[in-house]
């Protein structure tokens, strides 16, 4: 049933404009009412706490007032144009707007304009917002997406959008191309290991103000990793142009930085891909030049490289590769083979070198060469590390039990063992969990371990030579270790790399470096044993000269277990007989 609504009278009326009053000025907005003119005729909220002015001093002037110079012809247009076309809207971009106070500062602000149709006129009505805090935090929030809080370089994100704009225009026809290079620094973490993370971040911070000193007019640096930069030069087509900036920003790294007292040097390599060759998207040419980055890498003869396809090529079978591998020593296709290592003056047995194999499902039996570089780098290497270790131990435990009681095992170690801090750990567990006394295990580490890693892996492996340990030297003489190695290291033993024995015994050079070795082992209390050993000249040669051991294809190649186990009880009952002559 409808019930008639009365008209209101004065009282009513009295009361309901009290209300809408108090509900003006319990508004957190300003509210400013301006007529066609730019004249302010009312004033409403908390217009005294965002402008400073009582209401009664702006009444009645124009709105100008409350607009910094700069935006005023703008402001005058915009609210003409209202006028004619009357529609609730906010005005501008709100990240664009600011509006002065009674003290002359600017804030920013944001506007909605809305029309109001009287009998005395049209007016507009402007509700304005302090906008500062909300401003202030939206910009902390884009610094914090987009730029690296260490350098205050834009970062990867801001690189993936700047290249984003710079390609579509490329794509538009606006621009000739994009070059792009993405630089690191050589052995960043061993470095910040060294110095400490404090020091480490302060000479990245040094690093990215050299880097922004050489970066030129139009082009960007960003810091996108840890130790990893990139320099974006737009309407840039020609390689030659973005490598000679790279190559300077390359001379000033390698002028030493001083940090907390130190000086520190550093080198750096680079990947260059240009989008007019080498890609069309963002994605595609961020990728490229972490695939130009990672053949320098591999590369020892340059520091910068250019990207090709056949880099795409050789990182996708790189790809594949370590895919295999993973999926490999989850399904127990990593075996090792054993090479015997033998007394060159008695012939006997002294023990082995334990090496890995793959028994690949598809290609059959793969030698290291053919992926030991990839597994180095493989996030399972510590595993695969540890199962290498641990099963060398567990067999020559057991050739231990079966009577072979001076029987020594060699195991090659991967660098990632001395970077993890693994090494020590892992030797005591397997020790305990084989059985196998410690002086039958000798660890092999190569030179590129030792220049790698520099004195940070003397204390673990003077720990294990205290346990009773071998080390070995591998390899000896054929990198760039220096002979203060042999008396900085707990060394136990060398190694002569086989290279040593081309044209031995003979004329040539070889013939007189492999007895000053020997001598210089042996001044040095270590032990030799030479690799590679294939003839009997060789042999007798090594023997005349000191050579404790021999390891080569004279006596065996790397061999299987159940093999190597055949080869053993073959040898020691061969040996046991040529004794029996011997003592009849």
């Amino acid at each position: 049933m409808l019930t008639k609504v009365d008209r209101p009278n004065d009282s009513d009326l009295h009361q309901s404009s009290a209300a809408t009053d108090q509900l003006l000025r319990n508004l957190p907005d300003a509210i400013v009412v301006v007529d066609q003119s730019g004249t302010i005729a009312q004033i409403h909220g908390q217009f005294t706490d965002v402008f400073g002015y009582r209401p009664e001093e702006l009444l009645g002037e124009s709105i100008m007032q409350l607009i910094p110079e700069r935006f005023r012809g703008i402001h005058s247009g915009y609210v003409s144009m209202f006028f004619r076309s009357p529609h609730v809207r906010p005005m501008g971009g709100l990240d664009e707007l600011s509006a002065v106070r009674k003290d002359g500062s600017e804030i920013a602000v944001d506007i909605m304009l809305s029309p109001l149709v009287t009998s005395e006129g049209s007016f507009v009505v402007a509700v304005i917002r302090d906008a500062t805090e909300r401003r202030k935090a939206k910009a902390d929030l884009h610094r914090i997406a987009y730029f690296d809080p260490l350098t205050n370089l834009p970062n990867r994100h801001k690189m993936q959008h700047y290249l984003n704009c710079a390609l579509s225009n490329f794509c538009d026809g606006l621009s000739c191309s994009v070059a792009i290079a993405t630089l690191e620094i050589e052995h960043f973490q061993k470095i910040n290991d060294a110095i400490g993370h404090f020091n480490g971040d302060a000479l990245l911070k040094a690093v990215a103000h050299r880097l922004s000193s050489e970066t030129p007019e139009g082009a960007k640096l960003f810091r996108v990793g840890g130790d990893e930069f990139s320099l974006v030069i737009p309407n840039c087509g020609d390689v030659r142009i973005i490598d000679e900036v790279v190559r300077r920003m390359f001379r000033r790294l390698e002028v030493p930085f001083n940090i907390d007292g130190r000086n520190i040097h550093i080198a750096a390599q680079a990947g260059i891909a240009i989008s007019a060759n080498h890609a069309a998207s963002a994605d595609d040419l961020i990728a490229n030049a972490s695939i130009a980055l990672d053949g320098s890498k591999s590369d020892v003869t340059r520091n910068i490289r250019i990207f090709d396809p056949m880099l795409r090529v050789q990182a996708q079978a790189r790809r594949k590769l370590d895919e295999e591998l993973a999926q490999a020593f989850e399904n127990g296709e990593f075996e090792l083979f054993y090479q015997p290592q033998v007394y060159s003056a008695t012939g006997k047995i002294a023990g082995a070198e334990a090496l890995l194999r793959w028994r690949h499902p598809v290609r059959g039996l793969v030698g290291p060469g053919a992926f030991i570089g990839s597994l180095a780098e493989h996030p399972i290497v510590l595993e695969v590390g540890f199962w290498i270790l641990h099963t060398a131990a567990k067999k020559a435990a057991r050739w231990h039990d079966m009577g072979f009681r001076n029987f020594r095992i060699g195991v090659n170690l991967f660098p990632m063992h001395f970077y993890n801090d693994t090494l020590l750990r892992d030797v005591e567990k397997v020790l305990t969990e084989t059985g196998l006394p410690a002086p039958a295990l000798e660890l092999e580490i190569t030179e590129d371990i030792v220049l790698n890693s520099g004195a940070d892996i003397i204390a673990p492996l003077k720990r294990l030579s205290e346990m009773g340990v071998g080390i070995a030297f591998d390899d000896f003489g054929t990198g760039y270790a220096s002979l203060s190695c042999l008396t900085a290291y707990p060394l136990s033993r060398i190694k002569i790399d086989r290279s040593f024995l081309k044209n031995v015994p003979g004329t040539g050079k070889n013939t007189a470096i492999v007895p000053a070795l020997i001598a210089l082992a042996h001044q040095l209390g270590l032990n030799i044993i030479a690799e590679g050993v294939e003839n009997a000249e060789q042999l007798n040669y090594l023997a005349e000269c000191g050579c404790e051991e021999i390891q080569g294809f004279l006596f065996a190649k790397p061999m299987p277990e159940q093999d190597f186990v055949d080869y053993l009880k073959q040898f020691d009952a061969e040996a046991a007989l040529a004794e029996a002559r011997l003592a009849g």
